[in-house]
């Protein structure tokens, strides 16, 4: 692998019983250089991603508060999370291990809820609900015990 070299995973996972949502995305990863940590050696990458997670309705109605709304007649759900992200890892060179990780992510969760009818609703509008959270995620692996 050379220095600046990049590539790219696609992420496409459809609901399952287990796992009722829908998560898509993107991530790019760029090789830096070798490096050693701890002892190890390493490669260090940098890297940022997307991705979109939608749950099924489905999923959601057994839990009562949706289904009272739809009684009420709000049919309408419109939810999801928008995530981004970047960050650097060190990734040891003989088994694939994680060193470090170091990355900043970002996400948006967003419901906006209309009624079967556009009246249904106060002021005829829809109800949007947006969180905003960012995070820091720093990882430094432990000595492992032994060696």
């Amino acid at each position: 692998m050379k220095r600046g070299e990049e590539w790219k995973q696609k992420l496409a996972t459809p609901p399952t019983d287990a796992q009722p949502f829908a998560v898509e995305g993107e991530s790019t990863l760029r090789f830096v250089s070798k490096t050693r940590h701890r002892g190890v050696k390493a490669a260090t990458i940098d890297f940022h991603f997307t991705n979109l997670l939608r749950p099924t309705l489905e999923s959601l109605r057994p839990a009562g508060p949706l289904a009272q709304l739809e009684a009420q007649g709000l049919l309408g759900l419109d939810i999801g999370i928008d995530g981004q992200g970047q960050g650097r890892v060190l990734v040891a060179l003989d088994d694939g291990r994680i060193l470090q990780n170091h990355a900043t992510l970002r996400q948006t969760l967003r419901a906006r809820l209309k009624g079967a009818t556009e009246t249904s609703l106060p002021a005829a509008k829809p109800v949007t609900l947006e969180i905003d959270s960012e995070t820091r995620l720093e990882v430094d692996s432990a000595r492992e015990r032994g060696r």
